[in-house]
Formats: structure tokens, sequence, C-alpha cells
């Protein structure tokens, strides 16, 4: 939820007083200090969006924090300007420069002594900028801004050579001098020349104070490679996996065809930008600062993310947990049920809110089942799924079969297509976003196609033009027709033989997730990516006599053999968000929205 402000600009002018926390002038419209150091206060209020006008009647919220833009500038009877011709922002600024500025709110009638001061503010060096307030009750309120007296640094070098500076120009009270009421003039000036207190300020009035609207704490899950890997090596010492680096082969994420992993691996944290470093690009960095700016103003209690091992399927990873190691060292298990429980447990709903990215809508899916069966999914009120594979997406078939998109920047050095798709052949979380069957059922594009040739043992003799069902889509993954060694091996347009077991597991899951229903108390909401280029159909084709084929196994080993070539192409569509297709992510029976990714870019 983006919040607006809407600014409003008003002004008014008290007479003075010295303290955040004492008043020692009684409000008074004497006219002497009102042609004196006055300042224009500008300001407006949100959440929810209000106008803040001088002597306007609000309904606020019962506690709930409120947002206060300001902005302070000078009075066009600025008086050493008007007397001198001396109009310089400069004046200004040079008086900004040299105080700190105090915003306060007070409840009650304005510069009296029964007034109760409820926030402020010491903002140094600033004239403008947003605060957060709390409006405890029903009453009057005043909002002020004053920078206390200051000094001029050289009063004569702003006055020029006026030989009456003393008295025409220079600043001509003193702060003791203005607390005597201003009943007249004073021409004497101190060593050094100080000024009086500035001011501006607003009056308003709450009334009909409505209780503040409840929201639910807020469980974010993450999509597939959002979480950050860890491992120890053999020293002991921890080791980032992924994001891989140059000391981190990638091929430590793999997984041995019983499901076990070949290390250890535990995660912690969520990947904010790439490597931690904000100018390499953003991933969930933003997103934080948001959820965490959220709870600081009061919008939300509390926000918690779920990191995971996202090589596995999303069942076993609501059953087994995710192991997590404490910046200490220790490795414990962190259920998902549990974090739902707790933020719930402190939640002022009672229940939590899910937001979901990607692959994390399925994860979100298999808990919701999970505590359907233990007849808890009344924790949960409402899920958001953001870019959700909820039936699987073609990019996947890219990825796993051929590394496409797999390969860094630098050539493969951190990161080579090869290896990635190696260390993937495992891994039920990849497998998990393939097409399921369900995307056969309700998307019409076949995900891949042949072009014929003139082989007899190749696709489209063993499958026709098209794959068109999730068996045959199995079939061709698994390399039923065993067409595969035709061509070389190692060879990245050769499409990789995946695992039949893992292949029929992740078809289990996809059968429980796609059908799923949520029941009516549960609020879901879905929003799909647009205007970005998405893959959704590959087109196989073949040579039909021999060639030179050269390849490589890894990033510094290739090879040649003479062999048959084969070649894919993808074809892309503006309906997805470069990775998932729009109606798989509108898969689930929700309120659905459209975030357009190409207006976004065009408008920054």
């Amino acid at each position: 939820m983006w919040f607006k402000i809407i600014c409003i600009w008003v002004c008014i002018s008290f007479p003075l007083f010295t303290h955040a926390d004492e008043m020692t002038v009684p409000l008074s419209a004497d006219p002497t200090f009102e042609n004196q150091q006055n300042i224009l206060l500008s300001a407006s209020i949100s959440n929810p969006e209000t106008p803040l006008l001088d002597q306007s009647v609000l309904t606020l919220p019962i506690g709930v924090p409120i947002s206060i833009s300001y902005s302070i500038t000078r009075t066009p009877n600025w008086p050493y300007g008007a007397t001198t011709g001396a109009t310089k922002d400069t004046l200004f600024s040079n008086i900004l420069e040299q105080n700190s500025l105090y915003l306060e709110l007070w409840k009650g009638v304005p510069f009296t002594t029964s007034a109760q001061l409820v926030q402020n503010w010491n903002i140094s060096s600033t004239s403008s900028g947003q605060v957060s307030a709390t409006i405890p009750e029903e009453g009057n309120y005043f909002l002020i801004a004053y920078f206390p007296d200051g000094y001029y640094i050289d009063p004569q070098a702003i006055c020029g050579n006026d030989p009456n500076w003393l008295i025409d120009c220079a600043p001509s009270y003193t702060l003791d001098q203005v607390q005597e009421y201003f009943s007249t003039p004073f021409t004497s000036l101190t060593d050094p020349p100080s000024i009086p207190n500035a001011f501006g300020g607003l009056q308003f009035s709450v009334k009909g104070l409505v209780a503040a609207p409840k929201i639910s704490n807020i469980l974010f899950l993450p999509g597939i490679e959002g979480s950050r890997l860890y491992m120890r090596n053999a020293l002991g010492l921890e080791q980032k996996i992924w994001e891989p680096s140059v000391f981190s082969s990638v091929s430590n994420l793999a997984l041995r065809p019983d499901g076990s992993s070949e290390h250890e691996m535990f995660s912690r944290d969520l990947v904010d930008y790439l490597y931690g470093i904000k100018a390499l690009g953003d991933v969930y960095g933003p997103f934080e600062t948001y959820m965490d700016g959220l709870v600081v103003s009061g919008t939300i209690s509390k926000w918690q993310a779920y990191p995971y091992d996202w090589r596995y399927d999303v069942r076993d990873i609501v059953t087994n947990g995710t192991l997590v190691g404490a910046s200490s060292g220790e490795l414990h298990k962190v259920y998902l049920q549990d974090i739902a429980q707790s933020l719930a447990s402190s939640s002022p709903t009672g229940k939590v809110t899910i937001i979901s990215h990607s692959n994390g809508g399925l994860l979100a899916k298999a808990l919701a089942i999970e505590l359907q069966k233990e007849q808890k999914l009344d924790l949960i009120d409402n899920i958001i799924f953001i870019g959700s594979p909820q039936y699987g997406t073609p990019l996947t078939i890219g990825s796993l079969l051929h590394g496409d998109g797999q390969t860094d920047p630098t050539g493969g050095i951190i990161m080579y297509g090869g290896t990635v798709r190696t260390a993937a052949a495992n891994l039920p979380g990849m497998y998990g976003l393939l097409p399921s069957a369900a995307y056969f059922a309700h998307i019409a594009d076949a995900p891949i196609l042949f072009i014929a040739s003139e082989m007899d043992t190749l696709y489209e003799k063993y499958f026709g033009l098209k794959i068109n069902s999730a068996s045959a889509l199995a079939r061709f993954l698994t390399d039923e027709p065993n067409i595969t060694n035709v061509f070389p091996a190692n060879d990245l347009r050769t499409p990789l033989t995946l695992s039949s077991t893992i292949i029929q597991k992740e078809s289990d899951t996809h059968a429980l997730l796609d059908t799923w229903t949520p029941p009516s108390s549960l609020k879901v909401t879905a929003i799909a990516g647009w205007g970005n280029l998405t893959p959704y159909q590959y087109t196989y084709t073949s040579s039909n006599k021999k060639y030179l084929t050269c390849f490589r196994t890894n990033v510094f080993t290739a090879g040649c053999a003479l062999a048959y070539r084969i070649s894919h192409t993808v074809k892309n569509t503006e309906n997805g968000d470069n990775t998932v297709v729009a109606s798989s992510a509108f898969a689930t029976d929700a309120d659905r929205y459209y975030f357009n990714a190409k207006d976004f870019k065009k408008e920054k």
C-alpha cells in the first residue's frame, strides 16, 4: 500500500517563547513583533491523507502515527531585506545554517501556560522534511516551527556601506529585549549581533476520533534463488554459496539422486542487493526498506521474511523446515508454521497476511494446505501472490535443459550455464517451476514446438509437431525416446536428461497445489507482471548431416566432435514479467491486478 502526501500551504504568525518545554510569552498580537522575524510554515498531513489547514477540524485514528511534511521559508516582509534592499535568499539561509529548527506539536490554546507539549523535534540545519506524530485524543492543537536566537556573522557585510547600518540594517533586538514584550523598538546592538526567534505556525482541532484500523502482521515468502545459502568449508568456516562467486562454485548446490544434499546447506537472509552491493542491482533490498518503514510509521506492527532452502520441493520445506545458521555459528531448524503462528499471536488482528513472490507463492499454497489439515488455516487472513508461477512457466525448460540465461556476464567465470544445469538436475525446487498438467489444461500455447527434419529418430517423429500435454513434456524432459545420444552430450544445445523421479514428485505436488481452493474467509490477491518479454515457447530443429561441433564441459574445458546439430529458439510474449507468463500468475481464483512493468520502467 502506497501513501501519497498532498501539501496544503498555510501560514500564521505567533509571538515568541524561548524553550521547547516552557512558554514565557503569552499570546499577543503585538504589531512590533509581527513585523519582525516571521517565517512561513507550510505543512501537510498523511495517514490518512488529510489537509492540514489553519483552523481546520480533522478526524483522525486514535494512536496511529501521522506523517507531517513541513517546509520553512521567510516572509516577504523580512525586515532586514525590506529596509535595505538586501533581499537575497542567502540572508535567510545564513540564519538557518546557524540554527537548529525546532518543530513542536502542542495541545490547547496557543502560548498559554495550560497548553501541553505533545511531541517535539530538534532538526539540525534544515528547513524542510517529514516527521511522524501521534494524536492522543480529541481537542485543539497547534503546530509551530521556530528557530532560536542566532547571530549574523558579519552584519556590515550584509548591509554594505550604509552609515546607519546599526539602526537601519543590522538586527535590532536581543533575545532578552524581545522577551520584554516588544513595547518599544530598540536600537542598541549586542556583540556579537543577535536575532530573536523566528516563528510560523497553524492551529487545528481534532474531533470524532475513529479507532485505528487493525492491520495484520506480514509474512514474506521470497522466490527461487531469493534466499542466500551457506555451507561450512573443510576448515569449518562459513562460506556463501548463493550468490555464487569465484570462490564458491554453484556446483556445491547439487543434490544427490536420493534427494540428500552433497553439502549441508543453511540459510539466514534474503538477497537484498546482488552480492550485497546496491550498485550491482536491487533484489529485495528496497522491499525490506519499505516494510521496515511501515513498522516505523506504525502502519503495521511487525513483518518477517522466511529465507528458505529453495532447492527443495515446497511441501518438503513446509514439512521439514529450513536449516538456519545463526551469526554465532549455531545451526537450527526453522519451521514455516511456527513463524506464521508467532506472527499471528502478536498481530493486532490475531492473523497474518502472507506476501509471496514467485516460487514463494507455491510455498504459500503448500503452507495453507498444511494448516488446513491441522484446522489452523484461520491464522491467515490474506495471501498475496506476486508473479507466482502457479501452473509453472516455460522459462524453466530452457534453464534446466540448456542453462539458458545462467551464464554470467563474465562469460562463465562466476556462473556457467553448463555448471548450473548440472547442479540443478536433481533440485526439486527448480522442477517445481516447470509447466504442470494444469498449465496445459488452461493455457493454449504449447511450450515446445518441433520443426520437421529428415532424420527418422528425431523429436517430431516421436512427439509430433508440439508438446501438448504434461505426460508428453515428461517424456521429452527425460529423453524417453533416447534421442540425445545423437548429439554431443556436453553441448548446451543438447537437452540435458532430467530425472523422471523428481518430475513425478513435482507432478504430485502440483496436482495438490493447482486444485486447492481457498475458503471464502481467506482473501486471495494475484498480481501479474506485464510488459516484459517473457519466454512462452521453445522451437527445436536439427540438422540432417553431421558437423564438427565444439562444446564446453565447463568454463575451462572444451571439446569437439562430429555430430548432428540441434538448436532451439525462444519465442517471447509481453504478457509476463520476464519469468512468469501472466496466465500462470493468475491461476488461483483471486482478485487480479496487472503490474505494467513496461510503463513502470519508462516512467522510472
